[in-house]
């Protein structure tokens, strides 16, 4: 195979071999991670996505994170914005050079370019029992068990000091190839975190990986966010994100205080508003027999459509714009009985005496 990168660290030797469609991260010969083109198929090397996933899906109010090995920087790039700070802990330099080197051939955006990264050059181990920090999700993505530079990080002593690093109820998310894995080993492994963390979810999301999620409190990640999952399953259905706006709204409007705020209501009802129209916009927008041509069209009918007036001059013609029509006129009732409720409450809200 042609090598694009060949670097000689204090702890191993890095390269970067080209395979088809992408770049393939090795230390000391043995292969760690993939760093794809933009054409690549978007289905495949997803486990270091996942990484970053699943500790939001679990603990959807993280903020600070902690991870511990680059790889190919695909766990680092899937971070999702609600996260406000990302440490990150490599052992080899070289590996970054690697990460560098491939982003500049293949024209990607450089994960290590994130202004919330503060990247932390050392042995995990240490970087733990020295910091004051605590997190809201440690994701760990060393190299196999049984290499003598990463067996230590999966040991009962590193999980222990994990668990202190982490908040109340943090998550710990851990990858483990399955590259001569046996079951002893795979048993061992389970046995182990469970053996410091009272939750311990397996997962294995396709490919060569399995995934571990673990914490000293339930989680039910796949019961709060289901509609998440599928999305992240399934891209295409990605534009349902507008369900969770008037799920949330829901949820407001069941506990009634929160919808009585004429704050939330404005900012739920421009919110559907604008996120129905670039949805529409995006699904209708050069489509056969289509009469919503841009932005401004796509507008005018979520006003309309959030009303329930109906003029007809714009409708949707893909299934996917009927669908998100159907959306956007049940948060459109919502937002509009929420008004009326608080009007209401306005008027027959006790005077007080004189």
């Amino acid at each position: 195979r042609e090598i694009d990168f060949l670097g000689v660290g204090r702890s191993a030797t890095v390269t970067l071999n080209r395979i088809p469609y992408a770049l393939q991260v090795s230390t000391n010969g043995l292969p760690e991670s993939v760093i794809q083109r933009p054409e690549n198929p978007p289905d495949l090397y997803q486990e270091g996505r996942w990484l970053a996933l699943l500790s939001v899906l679990a603990r959807p109010d993280t903020e600070r994170c902690l991870i511990i090995g680059l790889g190919g920087g695909r766990t680092l790039g899937a971070v999702p914005a609600s996260v406000r700070e990302i440490d990150l802990i490599e052992l080899e330099p070289e590996i970054l050079k690697a990460n560098r080197k491939a982003v500049t051939l293949f024209d990607l955006p450089d994960p290590l370019d994130d202004p919330r990264l503060t990247l932390r050059i050392g042995d995990a181990r240490g970087a733990l029992m020295l910091t004051g920090k605590n997190y809201d999700a440690i994701i760990s993505q060393p190299s196999h068990p049984w290499t003598s530079g990463a067996s230590h990080l999966y040991t009962q002593e590193f999980f222990e000091l994990v668990e202190q690093r982490l908040t109340p109820g943090g998550v710990f998310v851990q990858w483990m190839g399955l590259s001569f894995v046996d079951g002893p080993l795979l048993r061992g492994l389970v046995g182990t975190l469970a053996a410091v963390f009272e939750h311990v979810t397996v997962l294995r999301p396709g490919g060569g990986a399995i995934l571990f999620v673990s914490s000293n409190e339930k989680i039910d990640f796949l019961k709060q966010n289901w509609l998440e999952v599928l999305i992240v399953v399934v891209p295409f259905l990605r534009p349902l994100r507008l369900v969770t706006i008037v799920l949330y709204g829901s949820r407001a409007f069941v506990g009634a205080r929160r919808l009585m705020n004429v704050d939330f209501l404005l900012v739920y009802g421009i919110g559907l508003v604008i996120i129905g129209a670039t949805i529409v916009t995006a699904v209708e927008v050069g489509v056969a027999g289509s009469n919503i041509t841009s932005f401004s069209d796509a507008l005018w009918w979520s006003v309309v459509t959030i009303t329930t007036v109906g003029y007809g001059d714009r409708f949707p013609v893909t299934i996917m714009g009927r669908g998100i029509a159907f959306v956007m006129m049940m948060g459109g009732i919502g937002f509009f009985s929420g008004l009326t409720a608080n009007l209401a409450s306005f008027f027959v809200r006790p005077q007080p005496d004189a």
